[in-house]
Formats: structure tokens, sequence, C-alpha cells
């Protein structure tokens, strides 16, 4: 009888063991620095799937006036290439939704221009970027990332295109 008790200790104990939850950070919350300086804040979480990947969603809005942008809604997937947990170099795809104040030329058929309009207009595209992401031992973090993004659904951006450019501070928890 107190063999089996203890055999159902021993298998009670490495169950508890095994089922403990990791202790790193899964989430982390930056700020881009670079867009914020020129009065368009962008605001990132990213959630940490396993050492080599990562999903997120940045979101970008405008302060000032002479800024087009009304707001920007941008998720993400993060691949990592590195032996460090969700570091190092990275490749991105991302996907995005926006809303564009101002004037803008409709384009006909044929790729020529023929009306002009004054106002807000929604695009969405798809982008591709490329950066390299620093964490501190007190999981603190740096990025810096480049890219580029194509409209899919109304041009909002001059020649359909636009730059995904991210020097961005943040913290994991």
């Amino acid at each position: 009888m107190t063999k089996k008790i203890t055999v159902l200790l021993f298998c009670l104990f490495s169950i508890s063991i095994f089922s403990q939850k990791s202790k790193l950070p899964t989430h982390e919350l930056r700020l881009n620095l670079l867009y914020t300086a020129v009065g368009l804040p962008e605001i990132s979480y990213e959630k940490i799937i396993n050492n080599e990947s990562s999903y997120g969603l940045s979101f970008a809005f405008s302060l000032d006036s002479y800024i087009d942008l009304n707001y920007i809604i941008l998720p993400y997937y993060r691949h990592y290439f590195s032996k460090k947990r969700a570091a190092g170099f990275f490749m991105e795809a991302n996907a995005s939704l926006g809303s564009y104040k101002g004037s803008y030329y409709y384009r006909s058929d044929d790729g020529g221009y023929y009306g002009f309009a004054i106002g807000n207009r929604t695009g969405a595209g798809l982008g591709f970027s490329i950066g390299q992401k620093f964490v501190t031992k007190q999981n603190w973090t740096a990025n810096i990332t480049l890219g580029v993004s194509r409209n899919i659904v109304n041009n909002i951006f001059i020649d359909g295109s636009y730059p995904r450019i991210e020097i961005a501070l943040g913290k994991r928890f």
C-alpha cells in the first residue's frame, strides 16, 4: 500500500512540474519613436508564439493636420532567424487598413487620371518587411524595421505603395 501511495505521489508531483507554465514573457508593447517624432504615433502589440515566430498589431494615427493619414491598422506575422528567443533578424508579412484624408486622383481603366476629389478614403494593402530586434536581460526591446507595402483596395498612397519604417522601443511582459 505504501508503495502505491509513493508511486501515486511521485506521478502527481511529476505532472505538476511538467504542467508549470514558462515564466518567459510572451507579450510586448512598443512605441515607434520615428513616427511619433513626426506626429504619427504608432503603438504595437506583439504576441510571441515560440522562439522563432510572433504575431502582432500596430496602430498609428495622426496628431497633426498636415499629415494626410487619419489612421492605419497593421496586423503582422514575424519569423525570427536567430538562436535568441524572438529576437535578432526577422522577416515580416503584414496587411493594412488605413484611412487617408485630403486630395487624390481617380484612375481610369487604362491607367490615366480622370478625376480629382477631396475627402476621406479607406484602403487596404499587403506588405513585406525585414528587421532586427534587440532584447535586454530586463526585457526591454529595440526594433528597426524597413519594408514596403502595396495597396490592393483603393489606392490611397502615392503610386499605390507605402513604406513600413519602424525605429521603436518596447517592453516585454
